[in-house]
This record gives structure tokens, C-alpha cells and sequence, in this order.
């Protein structure tokens, strides 16, 4: 059930952003995927900031073979895609603590949203320091 919810709000997420139409499909299962692969490392009894490292990484290799694929820059399917791990409920108990006075609490908060979204730009940096020629040749090319 988490899965269709992951889909389904990538895809909004896609409409947002002006995605094309026609790649809703493959945002929304990108960012399924990214959902499932953060969940199951949660699973395993790794931290939240492990689980959105790794997640990352795979939504940006599939987004870079996905980004050949339909010829499409890769924020296409990379900005809608991380949206299922990004620490939106982190944000908002880091201020929700600091405006109820509570600052030890919202500086803990605030350090795992940090630590988070340090995690998914390392996940994206990472995918992305490969070369391009990799994903190209993982394609075949239509004569």
C-alpha cells in the first residue's frame, strides 16, 4: 500500500514540477522504488540517514538510465523522484519544537534533517560523479 502512496504522490510531485505527460509513469516508479529501497535498509535496523543514502543512490542510477532512455534531462525524473524520502516530517518537528520552546528537542530534530538531506546530496553526488558514457552504453541504440 505504501508503494501506490509513493507512486502517486511522485507523480503529483511530477505535475507540479511541469513534467511532461508522458513520463509521469516512469517518475512515479522511480520514486516507488526509492521509496521501497529507503524502507527496506529502515527495516534492516539501519539509521534513517543510511536508508536515504542508499535509496538515493539507486533512484539516480535509474534516473541517469532513464534520463538516455526517454531523452530527457535527468532532474526530470531525479527532482520528483526523491520526494517519498525527503525529511518533510523532520522540518516540521524542528519547528514545531522551536516555537513550542522546546530547543534541546529541536536541535536534535534539526541535526537528523541535516544529517538526511546531507545523505541524499552524497546519494546523488555519488551517482553522478560516474561518467555518462556507462549509461549510454547501457541503452542500444536504435539504427
Amino acid at each position: 500500500m505504501k508503494f501506490l502512496v509513493a507512486y502517486i504522490s511522485t507523480v503529483a510531485f511530477s505535475g507540479m514540477f511541469n513534467v511532461p505527460q508522458t513520463e509521469f509513469l516512469f517518475c512515479g516508479l522511480g520514486g516507488s522504488v526509492c521509496y521501497i529501497v529507503n524502507h527496506m535498509v529502515v527495516e534492516k535496523g539501519h539509521q534513517e540517514v543510511t536508508a536515504a543514502f542508499f535509496a538515493t543512490i539507486v533512484l539516480a542510477f535509474i534516473c541517469r538510465i532513464l534520463a538516455v532512455y526517454r531523452k530527457m534531462p535527468l532532474t526530470v525524473f531525479l527532482v520528483p523522484g526523491i520526494f517519498p524520502i525527503v525529511p518533510g516530517s523532520y522540518i516540521y518537528f524542528t519547528a514545531y519544537y522551536f516555537i513550542s520552546g522546546e530547543t534541546i528537542n529541536a536541535l536534535q530534530m534539526g541535526l537528523e534533517t541535516a544529517k538526511i538531506a546531507i545523505g541524499v546530496a552524497l546519494g546523488i553526488l555519488l551517482a553522478l560523479a560516474l561518467p555518462q558514457s556507462l549509461f549510454n552504453n547501457m541503452i542500444p541504440r536504435k539504427g
